[in-house]
């Protein structure tokens, strides 16, 4: 197995499976849901809804939740607690209202007051994954230990460059394939108890495009679903997804699609190796 294909092999090429399709484009979205983090030697102040501003504040919030198990607010007994605490006036209440975008919110004090007396709902349960299900079926902790695997690679190839004498850029380049080499020699997933490790490994596609081709068809999601299925993969290595997605920014390498497909990767390998 090639562990360096040529620089520009994780670009979606002419002959990409995926390019023009509607996968893609969801693809796309999900990897700009991603918003960029830059080193404390160069650090960038970044909006962390960036790659949300399509999205109003409650369904933002809600996506938060459903892929990142995150509040973006305080909670609803807590709000209500520190408003009535600081004894917020009723023209107070009618401007916050009129200034909202959302023309569910009631426009009068008295409205108002009773919404905020009415239990908030249900916080969005997080999405569970292929790791999630491994888990609640064998109590090992698949989804830390797939962080662990995956954030150990990633500092080791993004940060030193895999031990070769590399720069971010070409690393990152060459993201997917270096993992697919690696976790075929990687012992400590048979250790973990997945069955037929190395068969697995060889098994899967040899290129990012082509495994999220794959991985998205076996998984059977489509849509909106898919995007936040795909979402929830990136959050659950969130802060390697935030450097990739700064690569991403400063040199256009698909490091952040690389980083989902070796997350998608690991949704496979547990489907078919895990009793």
């Amino acid at each position: 197995m090639n562990a360096h294909p040529p620089q520009d092999a994780h670009r979606t090429t002419r002959s990409s499976p995926l390019r023009g399709t509607d996968t893609e484009a969801v693809v796309q979205r999900a990897l700009s849901r991603i918003a960029p983090a830059w080193p404390l030697d160069r650090l960038v102040a970044v909006n962390p809804y960036l790659g949300m501003a399509d999205l109003d504040m409650g369904s933002a919030a809600e996506r938060l939740s459903q892929v990142a198990g995150a509040r973006a607010t305080r909670r609803h007994d807590e709000l209500v607690e520190a408003l009535e605490a600081i004894g917020v006036l009723d023209e107070e209440l009618e401007a916050a209202a009129a200034a909202s975008r959302d023309p569910r919110l009631p426009r009068r004090a008295a409205a108002l007051r009773e919404a905020l007396a009415t239990p908030g709902r249900p916080v969005t349960p997080k999405l569970p994954t292929l790791a999630d299900a491994a888990f609640t079926a064998t109590g090992h902790d698949w989804p830390g230990f797939l962080r662990s695997r995956i954030s150990t690679f990633a500092a080791d190839h993004l940060v030193t460059g895999g031990g070769r004498d590399v720069d971010e850029r070409e690393a990152a380049a060459t993201l997917y394939a270096a993992w697919l080499d690696e976790a075929g020699r990687d012992r400590a997933l048979s250790l973990r108890g997945l069955r037929a490790a190395r068969k697995l490994v060889a098994s899967l596609p040899g290129t990012a495009d082509e495994l999220l081709r794959a991985g998205i068809a076996r998984i059977g999601v489509e849509g909106l679903a898919l995007e936040r299925y795909l979402h929830r993969l990136l959050m659950d290595v969130g802060g390697w997804a935030a450097a990739a997605a700064r690569i991403d920014r400063e040199s256009d390498v698909g490091a952040l699609r690389q980083l989902l497909a070796i997350r998608l990767a690991w949704e496979l390998l547990l489907l078919d190796g895990v009793a």
